[in-house]
């Protein structure tokens, strides 16, 4: 019977996902307290948050792209 070895765990690669689904959360809070804000009749601007939870989301997103690019993991 042929045994496979034991998948290697990336730590930094393992780090950058939870970065990577931090920011996903955050930007899903943002949109929640958005559409929150809207069915109470509030139309405040979630539009700066929002594109701050964007852009950190994408950053989180390619920097896991570039380390799996990089090292293959």
């Amino acid at each position: 019977m042929a045994t496979w070895p034991a998948p290697s765990i990336c730590i930094e690669r393992e780090r950058l996902i939870r970065v990577f689904l931090r920011a996903v959360q955050e930007l899903n809070r943002v949109q929640i307290a958005q559409a929150s804000a809207l069915l109470a009749g509030d139309e405040s601007s979630f539009a700066k948050q929002i594109a701050e939870a964007e852009q950190t989301m994408s950053n989180a997103k390619y920097a896991v792209l570039a380390h799996r690019e990089e090292h293959g993991c």
